[in-house]
């Protein structure tokens, strides 16, 4: 006979890397989705590649300054509740990328976008409390992290392809 709240363990883990799948996948195509569209973001918005450039630096910087307190904020008031609230203002963030008018905005949107940056070490860790077998945990690990590098490649196949014949807002 098995145990009830295995299966309740299990079901609750492939729900959770699911979840955690999507918000590593939304952080990703933030991050990378972008990079073959610069040139055609460079001539929409009637700016330099230089600026462009910087909103690509502005992404990451918030990136990285979001790490160092978000998950500890996670600690304290729930990762759950701190990670739908990243996703939810990355989210506001690719509107006011997709609406820009000019490339101040969009720093601005990419800003937004950049409190996502977090994602990954939160979705380990809330990965962690929820496997306590190393085996599976490493391998779930693996995947979320093969996830976050890159996509295989698709990303940036789908980002040219968006840009080319949308417009780079379409990325968005």
């Amino acid at each position: 006979m098995s145990d009830p709240s295995t299966a309740a363990r299990t079901t609750n883990v492939a729900g959770l890397v699911v979840a955690l799948l999507v918000a590593v996948f939304a952080f990703q195509l933030n991050a990378s989705m972008l990079s073959p569209a610069l040139a055609t973001m460079e001539r929409e918005l009637n700016t330099t590649t230089a600026q462009i450039g910087v909103s690509q630096t502005a992404f990451f910087t918030a990136a990285a300054l979001f790490s160092l307190f978000l998950p500890r904020w996670g600690d304290l008031i729930g990762r759950r509740r701190v990670l739908t609230l990243m996703l939810l203002v990355t989210g506001v963030g690719c509107v006011v990328s997709a609406l820009a008018p000019s490339v101040g905005v969009l720093f601005v949107g990419r800003i937004i976008q950049g409190v996502a940056g977090p994602v990954v070490p939160i979705c380990l860790i809330m990965l962690r409390v929820q496997v306590p077998d190393p085996k599976l945990y490493a391998t779930l690990l693996g995947v979320l992290t093969a996830v976050n590098g890159g996509i295989a490649g698709v990303d940036a196949l789908a980002g040219g392809w968006l840009a080319g014949t949308f417009g780079f807002r379409s990325i968005f």
